[in-house]
């Protein structure tokens, strides 16, 4: 229902995809950071030092959230509600 709001109105969806984008950023950013420090002491604390690739894992996993902050899960949806979808589709062939 939001995104009737926006129809015909490309400052505001551009506005609207701009926050998103921020507010994401705000949330994910510092999440995967952490995780990203602090997976040693966590995996140390939670199962022991029996799992020592696992804290390397967790990291690897934190950073590949990391191109969220570029707009990776706004941009797909952005391009379609503005009509660009062959531009949608190379993007998604690419990633």
């Amino acid at each position: 229902m939001t995104l009737l709001l926006l129809v015909n109105r490309e400052d505001r969806l551009r506005e609207a995809v701009r926050k998103s984008v921020t507010y994401i950023s705000l949330i994910v950013l510092p999440v995967a950071v952490c995780l990203t420090v602090f997976s040693k002491p966590l995996t140390y604390l939670v199962y022991g030092a029996q799992y020592s690739i696992a804290p390397t894992y967790l990291s690897l996993l934190a950073l590949t959230s990391l191109p969220i902050v570029l707009g990776s899960y706004v941009i797909g949806p952005y391009l379609k509600s503005v009509g660009e979808t062959v531009k949608g589709t190379k993007i998604s062939l690419v990633n």
